[in-house]
Order: C-alpha cells, then sequence, then structure tokens
C-alpha cells in the first residue's frame, strides 16, 4: 500500500501567492504498520498570517486511511504537529 499525506494551508491575503510549508517529519520513504499512528511535523511560513494547516492522509487512490486533523498556527510562521491514527489500511477497490 502506498499511503499519500497531503498537507494544505491556509491564510488570508489577496494574492495568489501561496505559504511555504515543508514537512520534516515524518522523513522520505517513512513506513508504518497497522495499526499505528502518523506523528506529522510541519513548518509554514508566509508574509501573512497563516490560519491552520490541514492534514490527511489517504491511499494511492485518494482515499482517507486515517481521520483528518486540523492545527490552528494564527501567526505568519509556526511549526504544527499532528498524531494520525491509522486503524486499518484501505481496501481494493
Amino acid at each position: 500500500m502506498v499511503a499519500v499525506l497531503l498537507v494544505q494551508s491556509r491564510c488570508r491575503k489577496e494574492t495568489n501567492e501561496r505559504p511555504v510549508v515543508s514537512i520534516p517529519q515524518p522523513a522520505a520513504g517513512y513506513s508504518l504498520t497497522v495499526p499505528d499512528t502518523l506523528i506529522v511535523q510541519v513548518h509554514v511560513r508566509d508574509d501573512r498570517s497563516v490560519e491552520s494547516v490541514w492534514f490527511a492522509l489517504t491511499d494511492e487512490n485518494g482515499v482517507p486511511i486515517a481521520p483528518p486533523a486540523v492545527r490552528s498556527v494564527g501567526q505568519a510562521s509556526g511549526e504544527v504537529y499532528a498524531e494520525l491514527p491509522v486503524t486499518a489500511a484501505s481496501t481494493p477497490g
């Protein structure tokens, strides 16, 4: 199974420029067994305030394999963490 971590940030601005997001954890190639908890660390920065960061873990078909999480930032830069419990792998459809 291939899992895809999606991270999306939300900010208030009137330009189309997106915030800069980096994901130091988990590292590329990280693997886990099911059940487990995926701990995600994200650094986000912008020239204006970043409201929140949204996390989702899906399989290669976009099917969620863990509940989504939203974390508030409320400033121009910050570091946020999310714990995504993975209780079951998706089944081929």
